[in-house]
């Protein structure tokens, strides 16, 4: 059954950065101290401990950066907001990362980052689901090594085209029409715990109003403006640079209300997703 709760479910994540409210990362009630100049901001108001991610916005200092690690139950997607730096990408090498970069790592790749820059590098980090297994020791445990482009431009990667509709059964779905995904990490494989893809969704068109029993979703606008079904009588206006989040059983669709396409990133689960349409 959906719920209906009084939380806020947007926020604008350059405002986010501007109001301040960071603080360390904190361990067994002590910040920890291998991550200095390493900040976060929690996204997510969530007072009965519902969520199955950590969803926060990460800031750090120039000239510091998170030591490379990986996960090997967990997932990685991270949207760079501000600053540049680097992305770790195994244990030798690494990828210039920038404003709009989107960084994407399966249980058990290496990834970390480091500020090359002369300002704080920020970006939004979306990892689960819960709890996280941290791996730092790469003798004892070898990390999952590939060869995929982990780093991506969401400018470019629209821009390149290869949208395509939501297939049911063989068929593009019928109730879905001017709405099409391109996916950022691969649909069906077994890595993957989640839906990590871009929507688009063309003027006047929209995604239905549903909920999932178990997974969550987080959504972030890259391009034009809408609104975002909070619930059956809730709609908040969207436009790019802002977050949505959705808990299990929440209520959650999108609407085109502009004259352009409205594209935005959606990390969705764990997997499988239940789809029930309100």
């Amino acid at each position: 059954m959906a719920q209906v709760t009084q939380r806020k479910r947007t926020k604008n994540l350059l405002e986010e950065i501007s109001q301040g409210g960071f603080g360390p990362v904190v361990i067994e009630g002590r910040p920890a101290d291998d991550l200095p100049g390493y900040t976060i901001k929690r996204m997510v108001d969530d007072p009965d401990n519902q969520t199955k991610h950590l969803i926060n916005i990460v800031s750090v200092e120039a000239g510091q950066g998170k030591y490379k690690h990986y996960h090997w139950g967990a997932e990685t997607t991270m949207v760079i907001l501000q600053g540049e730096g680097q992305f770790l990408i195994n244990e030798t090498d690494s990828v210039p990362i920038k404003v709009g970069d989107i960084c994407h790592s399966y249980p058990g790749e290496i990834h970390g980052t480091r500020n090359t820059g002369s300002v704080a590098l920020r970006y939004l980090v979306v990892e689960g689901p819960l709890p996280l297994e941290m791996e730092r020791d790469m003798e004892k445990r070898p990390p999952l090594v590939s060869d995929r482009k982990r780093v991506i431009s969401a400018k470019d990667f629209i821009a390149a085209g290869g949208f395509a509709p939501i297939m049911v059964q063989g068929q593009a779905a019928s109730d879905l029409p001017g709405y099409t995904v391109k996916a950022i990490a691969a649909m069906g494989d077994p890595k993957g715990k989640h839906l990590v893809n871009i929507v688009n969704v063309d003027p006047g068109f929209k995604k239905y109003d549903h909920w999932h029993n178990h997974a969550e979703t987080v959504l972030v606008f890259l391009e034009g403006e809408g609104e975002y079904v909070a619930d059956k009588d809730t709609t908040i206006p969207v436009r790019a640079g802002d977050m949505a989040h959705s808990f299990p059983g929440e209520i959650h669709g999108t609407r085109n209300t502009g004259t352009v396409p409205m594209r935005y990133l959606v990390v969705e689960g764990p997997l499988p997703l239940d789809m029930n349409k309100a």
